[in-house]
């Protein structure tokens, strides 16, 4: 037996921005809607302080394509986006310049010392 009413609705896909908790009319409708949505998203994710210092030195503008374009690829209709080039430049940077990464690399070290301790 089949539900009459609720099956047609539930088989129908949602606009996009539609949903529980969602307004319908905040989706982004246009291109450049969503273009600047994406670019929203980009301009506050590199104004935090926690990436200060990888928007600085040689290594900067390659960083900074890098994650915008991973940011971007993150929104809705930006799934399907690329970053494997700006990504590629980033390590070509990276391993030009470790010295710029040394603080980084040492934040991700194990502590080998607190690991013997144990």
């Amino acid at each position: 037996a089949t539900m009459e009413g609720g099956t047609a609705a539930a088989s129908t896909p949602l606009a996009e921005g539609e949903g529980p908790g969602r307004s319908v009319g905040k989706a982004p409708r246009t291109q450049e809607d969503r273009e600047r949505a994406a670019q929203d998203k980009i301009d506050e994710a590199l104004s935090c302080s926690c990436v200060d210092d990888l928007k600085q030195g040689p290594c900067g503008a390659p960083f900074v394509k890098a994650f915008s374009c991973f940011i971007k690829s993150q929104q809705p209709s930006f799934e399907a986006t690329d970053c494997t080039v700006g990504f590629a430049h980033l390590k070509e940077c990276m391993i030009k310049h470790p010295e710029q990464f040394e603080d980084l690399a040492e934040a991700f070290k194990p502590k080998a010392a607190e690991a013997a301790d144990e």
